[in-house]
């Protein structure tokens, strides 16, 4: 917590909610407090409220709980890997598979990257929904996006796997209700108050970490990969904070399937730089599928 006498205002006080100490330090803050977990007993109640369709599916298989405590107790009190979980195991009733997420491996590995428990949320989708929500990384931190954009990016990109004479936006649909159940998604409101998506900043850190060099996001101040020609997916915020030379870099993603520009609210484009990407680049990306400036 800090306040600001400058304003010259008695009583103003503004809460700065990081996950790093050095963020707190640098401004200037009077008290830190450390947000602990959630109770033993809390977590479980969060992760049966959802993993379990009824209370009497514990009472015909108590080991379900006996195992899903382990399992929770892993979580170290943190919701969203609790929910991440709860979205995995959610009408599961074989031991076997339950007793697999608590023995997993990945339990072991460091957090610095990603939670061992969102990597198991991931680890346990199926191809095409991994693929779907690895696509998500080209989004910034932060970033809303519409449903039904993401799903119309989807279909661009041959992602969706249709059975039948199932409707591609059908199984669009279906496929973001799924990632959506399971954390991977949550509900937002955009600047004019209209309903949206985003993502939790950890599951952003996961879907950059499993996309790898298939998509880049052009930041500011930050000079792209040397490397692109594993580029795949390419986005950026807005054309008047970044150089031409960063652009150019892009003439080494030969393979490049998408192409964006994601503004907050309306912004002027910068003529060179457009003018750069529509004459010099894009008639050398004869893979792009995805456009938006």
């Amino acid at each position: 917590m800090t306040h600001f006498n400058s304003c010259g205002v008695h009583g103003i006080k503004i809460i700065v909610a990081t996950r790093h100490r050095s963020i707190a330090s640098i401004t200037g803050t009077l008290s830190t407090h450390d947000l602990r977990g959630i109770s033993e007993d809390d977590s479980w109640l969060l992760f049966a409220k959802h993993a379990f369709t009824e209370d009497s599916v514990i009472t015909a298989h108590p080991y379900l709980e006996v195992i899903g405590r382990k399992i929770v107790n892993k979580c170290q009190g943190l919701p969203l890997a609790i929910k991440s979980l709860r979205g995995l195991l959610h009408s599961v009733l074989n031991r076997r598979e339950w007793e697999k997420i608590w023995k997993s491996d990945l339990w072991e590995l460091p957090n610095y990257e990603v939670l061992p428990a969102l990597r198991l949320s991931y680890q346990y989708l199926p191809p095409h929904l991994k693929r779907c929500f690895a696509y998500c990384a080209i989004f910034p931190k932060g970033y809303n996006f519409k449903r039904s954009t993401l799903i119309s990016w989807w279909m661009a990109e041959d992602l969706l796997q249709p059975h039948g004479k199932e409707a591609m936006e059908d199984v669009g649909s279906d496929y973001f209700d799924i990632l959506g159940s399971g954390s991977f998604f949550q509900h937002s409101v955009d600047e004019l108050g209209r309903l949206c998506f985003t993502m939790h900043d950890l599951m952003n850190d996961l879907a950059k970490f499993v996309a790898g060099e298939f998509c880049l996001r052009l930041e500011e101040n930050r000079p792209p990969n040397k490397n692109l020609r594993k580029t795949r997916h390419f986005a950026f915020m807005e054309f008047g904070g970044h150089d031409i030379q960063k652009f150019e870099a892009l003439d080494e993603a030969k393979h490049l399937h998408t192409f964006l520009q994601l503004e907050k609210g309306y912004k002027d484009c910068n003529k060179l730089v457009l003018n750069y990407t529509l004459v010099d680049l894009l008639p050398n990306l004869p893979c792009l599928r995805v456009l938006k400036l």
